[in-house]
């Protein structure tokens, strides 16, 4: 598959963060949508992306929603081990835990809801790029 085919929809709260992921990913040629909730970004499944960049924890009006990113990987991955789709899904989050810190690390859970990458926020944009072409350029 090459660059301008995949399709990455980025579920991230955060509009300005969003934006920059967004205008960044546009220019490398990708095609891109973005997303503020896990309801919105289920109610776009059937455009069958290729990356999903969701952001584990969401907020809505200054409250913190506590099924966010979570009940959106679980139902992406559903859905696409239903229709034979072969996404990758990569979560971002502030709250990041390390296995050596915590007993439950980010990316054991958010392996075992179906996540394929766990990554710390603050990051460069650039970390991503490398899994979508790891996982999708050859």
């Amino acid at each position: 598959m090459k660059g301008p085919t995949i399709k990455i929809l980025i579920v991230e709260d955060d509009y300005r963060l969003a934006s920059e992921w967004q205008d960044e990913l546009l220019e490398k040629g990708y095609r891109v949508d973005t997303v503020s909730s896990s309801d919105e970004a289920i109610l776009l499944l059937r455009n069958n992306y290729d990356i999903f960049i969701i952001d584990l924890f969401h907020f809505q009006d200054n409250k913190f929603l506590p099924d966010g990113g979570i009940k959106c990987i679980s139902t992406i991955r559903k859905y696409a081990i239903r229709n034979k789709i072969k996404s990758k899904i990569i979560v971002v989050t502030g709250y990041f835990r390390d296995e050596a810190d915590s007993t439950i690390s980010t990316a054991r859970v958010t392996g075992n809801l179906g996540a394929d990458y766990a990554l710390e926020k603050p990051l460069k944009l650039e970390k991503i790029i490398t899994i979508i072409e790891e996982s999708f350029v050859k």
